[in-house]
């Protein structure tokens, strides 16, 4: 038999023509020595007739078939066949190979009886998908067939985080130390960035690269003066893993330094005492910060420093603070973590010096980190009772004041009626109009001595005693008056008119003395007690 080799490069485009010399097996025309010619018999030479004769057709047999079973994602399969003539003449036919039902390749093939002809034909195994697929070989005559495997790409390399290790809590002047173990969970060896940020802040970016399967730990240390008071997420990244922990940081001052420069401004009417206000309040929390606070402050107080830690701010009025709206005495932001470059510290104009003071302490504990249900109580409290002293006692002597409006009121409306009445000489109606302005005008003067009372009970109150006690002068003269009055209608009921007169005068002169008097609004009351006046 005859065999020639033909390489077949396997792809998508068009077939390969097999062409070449055959070779055909010798036919022998020798005849036995001794036989008749005539008789036509033949020895030594292969009958390959049909029984009438005639040789028999090209058959193209496929008598070899061999691939690999397996061939890597990046690696060439080869297919290695053997096609044979077993037919009786020359004849062409087509190689074909396909590939999961797809032609990938052909060759034409030209043989002579039993010559046989090698294709081997080549497919890229990058160029198809993983998995099993059949490869079919065939031929007009016959056809094979056999599964084969393209193994499946290595998967590219991947970091992921197996761990993070640091500590739970660190104090405020210590570097963190973390420790990141990282494996490399892909197929192949590679390399990645891995990122780890403090309180949302990178403050690492590191190279990693590892085989395979590999491990490999990366130490990061966060400098302490990134180390601030609280509770700060610590994240870690690569480009295909990320994970978050916690640390606490405990560092209490949030301005990071003892001292403290503080400035003022006035932006009302120049407060002449206010220099001696700001001081009293820095020196308070210079003597008990560190009781309240957990760490100690000092304070410079330089008016017009340009750049302070704390500016202090006189203003006419605040109408918002944060959440809070309304009637506020004083603004300033609540510092922790870390303070900003500068806090600005508002109180309202129009308080009496030591609610002034007090209000600017307030004030100046939330800079310190204090919030409204912090101790001290009497300091930080946001309810207004907590921290002017006294203030139910107060509040109760301008009510009780405020009581005093509305008899008033009415005994000076009765004191005008009997006047009139008097001018009419309707006498009756005179002295039942003054024994209503007497009766209304001893109310007002019993509210007012409830409220003296209260205000006495609270030692050196002398501008709130002194309101009171022009306004209980002016109802008790303008009582007697109406006292006057009584008598004076009296007597002249009586005929006696010499008398009435006399009533008539010591009235008149009553009533110049008590309009000689104020009678203040309570709101005047409340200013004198320390509250703000109200427009």
């Amino acid at each position: 038999m005859n065999r020639r080799d033909v390489l077949l490069a396997g792809g998508v485009t068009g077939a390969t023509m097999i062409s070449g010399c055959s070779s055909v097996g010798e036919r022998s025309g020798k005849t036995t020595e001794g036989d008749d010619a005539s008789d036509g018999a033949e020895t030594g030479v292969k009958d390959t007739s049909t029984g009438s004769g005639e040789p028999d057709p090209p058959t193209f047999e496929i008598t070899e078939f061999d691939s690999d079973e397996r061939v890597a994602y990046d690696d060439v399969l080869e297919v290695d066949t053997m096609v044979t003539n077993t037919g009786g003449k020359l004849g062409d036919d087509t190689v074909t190979l396909e590939f999961s039902g797809t032609v990938i390749d052909t060759g034409e093939v030209s043989l002579e009886p039993e010559e046989t002809v090698r294709t081997m034909f080549t497919l890229d195994a990058a160029a198809h998908n993983s998995g099993v697929h059949e490869i079919e070989v065939s031929t007009a005559d016959d056809v094979e067939r056999r599964s084969v495997t393209i193994e499946r790409e290595p998967e590219p390399a991947a970091f992921d985080i197996d761990n993070v290790r640091l500590p739970s809590e660190v104090n405020h002047d210590e570097s963190i130390d973390i420790v990141v173990a990282v494996t490399n969970v892909g197929e192949r060896p590679g390399e990645d960035t891995m990122t780890v940020s403090f309180a949302g802040t990178e403050v690492s970016r590191r190279s990693i690269e590892a085989d395979a399967g590999a491990m490999t730990e990366i130490d990061v240390s966060v400098g302490a003066e990134r180390t601030e008071h609280g509770v700060h997420v610590v994240e870690v990244r690569t480009s295909n893993d990320a994970t978050s922990s916690t640390i606490t940081v405990e560092n209490p001052n949030p301005w990071r330094k003892e001292t403290l420069t503080v400035g003022l401004e006035q932006r009302v009417p120049a407060r002449h005492d206010i220099h001696d206000i700001v001081r009293d309040a820095l020196e308070y929390w210079d003597v008990y910060a560190s009781n309240f606070t957990e760490f100690d402050v000092s304070y410079e107080f330089r008016a017009n420093a340009g750049d302070p830690d704390i500016m202090i701010v006189l203003v006419e009025e605040i109408d918002r603070c944060g959440e809070h709206t309304g009637n506020i005495a004083g603004c300033a932001p609540l510092v922790r973590g870390r303070a900003p470059e500068t806090a600005e510290v508002r109180i309202v104009e129009g308080y009496r010096p030591e609610w002034l003071t007090s209000t600017l302490k307030h004030e100046l504990g939330h800079t310190l980190g204090l919030t409204h249900d912090d101790e001290p109580a009497h300091i930080m409290s946001n309810e207004i009772e907590d921290r002017i002293p006294n203030y139910d006692i107060r509040i109760e002597a301008v009510e009780r004041y405020a009581d005093s409006i509305g008899p008033f009121g009415d005994g000076t409306r009765s004191w005008s009626a009997a006047i009139d009445a008097w001018s009419d000489q309707d006498l009756i109606a005179t002295e039942e109009y003054a024994v209503d302005a007497y009766n209304e005008l001893g109310k007002a003067k019993t509210q007012i001595d409830r409220s003296k009372n209260l205000v006495d009970g609270l030692k050196d109150e002398t501008d709130a005693m002194s309101l009171l006690s022009e306004s209980h002068t002016r109802i008790d003269t303008l009582q007697s008056a109406a006292d006057e009055a009584i008598d004076m209608a009296r007597e002249a009921r009586n005929g006696n008119y010499g008398a009435a007169e006399d009533h008539r005068n010591r009235a008149n002169e009553y009533l110049d003395e008590s309009n000689s008097f104020e009678f203040e609004s309570p709101s005047e009351l409340a200013f004198a007690l320390g509250f703000r006046r109200q427009d």
